[in-house]
């Protein structure tokens, strides 16, 4: 059938208003669509030199630290925990009484490739263990105001560009999402658009809209999903016919994996988003964990393996760490501190920070070392290149950690 330009403009205006409703949604961080809106301040130039891509993993659930990154060696770790408790022969060794999960074979390779930093004892004051809370504390860095993703506020203060940073999966985190930019949203699994000709006579009418804000907005994100689409296709067929031996990889692997093709493929994208859960281990801990790292090494490990040689730098954290003390389900609860994985060829690797102590808890957890936010300030300088002060609130009280890169 055929549509006028008139019936297109209003209809895309209709559109335009449930887009800015869900925009504007402040009760919800898993919207997957929202408008890439008009061009920024330039404000938060490079002032570090950073030029490289960063790729953030959001761990959901409450990553256990403790058997991520264990203190085997350690009596009290080996009393406390019980029967979730790994022997010094059984972790992966890395040094100073630490060992890696048994399952992190090529994580610990890249360590001895000196390509994996372990930043210990990270979280942050007055946590409340709630997990919506405090992944929304992690993702905006917020204190106050966890109404913007830090990495959406860099958005803010660049140029407008659909592929300037992407979200691989099903959702747009808040991390992606600033007062006037989000990321883009891409399927790890690829969607045909059902009609290229309706995708075509769109990229037609919508050419050179002006009117009200919502209208030029839905008409400027159509416009973006189909130049997004576009080119992550022909990446993702370029990658297929390259491919002598596919592996069909599946959760973190999938999406790290499509990640890999895209930075191989050109896409000037300089921040990717992925993510698993399932980290809420509060019984029978020990089987879920172990299938946990499997998963954890399959997508981090073969990524960094095929990033070697570029500057791309992949952050893994989760809202919080787990209690010391194992549970009555063998499981643990909920915790503090915990580690956080900053891997890539340019890391300065190793360990970072202090061990935390085992004796000296707060009411049962881990006592943060570091808050979250230094390794933010040492990512923004290191990796995106900008000032932290223009994207973290307070970021004088959050020095950026250093000797990360």
């Amino acid at each position: 059938m055929a549509v006028t330009r008139r019936q297109f403009l209003t209809g895309l205006a209709g559109t335009g208003a449930a887009i800015a409703l869900g925009a504007c949604s402040s009760g919800d961080h898993d919207v997957s669509l929202h408008p890439t809106t008009t061009q920024t301040s330039s404000a938060g130039a490079v002032s570090g030199g950073g030029d490289g891509t960063l790729v953030v993993v959001s761990l959901y659930g409450g990553n256990d630290g403790l058997d991520t990154v264990i203190p085997a060696a350690d009596p009290v770790y080996r009393s406390t925990r019980g029967e979730l408790a790994r022997t010094e022969a059984e972790v992966l060794d890395l040094g100073e009484g630490m060992g890696f999960h048994p399952a992190l074979t090529q994580l610990k390779r890249e360590w001895d490739a000196q390509r994996v930093a372990v930043v210990q004892g990270v979280g942050f004051s007055d946590l409340d263990r709630s997990h919506f809370h405090c992944m929304d504390v992690w993702q905006s860095a917020g204190e106050a105001d966890m109404s913007t993703g830090w990495l959406g506020r860099w958005l803010d203060h660049g140029p407008r560009d659909p592929f300037r940073a992407i979200s691989v999966g099903d959702s747009l985190p808040l991390l992606l999402q600033g007062a006037k930019a989000t990321g883009s949203v891409i399927p790890v699994e690829e969607t045909p658009l059902p009609n290229p000709t309706i995708a075509e006579r769109f990229a037609t009418m919508s050419a050179g809209i002006e009117g009200p804000p919502l209208l030029v907005a839905a008409a400027q994100a159509g416009t973006d999903m189909l130049a997004v689409d576009k080119r992550v296709s022909t990446i993702r067929d370029a990658a297929r016919s390259n491919d002598d031996d596919p592996v069909e990889p599946v959760g973190l692997a999938a999406q790290l994996a499509l990640v890999a093709s895209l930075i191989e493929g050109g896409l000037p994208t300089r921040v990717y988003s992925a993510q698993m859960g399932g980290f809420d281990t509060h019984a029978d801990e020990k089987g879920t964990r172990d299938r946990l790292m499997v998963a954890l090494d399959a997508g981090v490990g073969p990524f960094l393996r095929r990033m070697a040689d570029r500057p791309v730098t992949v952050l893994v954290y989760s809202e919080f760490g787990r209690r010391v003390a194992m549970n009555g389900s063998a499981g643990t609860d909920h915790g503090r501190a915990g580690p956080v994985l900053v891997c890539g060829s340019q890391v300065k690797a190793g360990f970072h920070g202090d061990t935390p102590s085992l004796t000296n808890l707060d009411e049962g957890d881990l006592r943060p070392g570091i808050d979250f936010r230094s390794v933010y300030g040492a990512v923004l300088e290191g990796v995106l290149g900008v000032d932290p002060s223009d994207v973290i609130s307070n970021a004088n009280r959050y020095p950026a950690l250093t000797n990360l890169f």
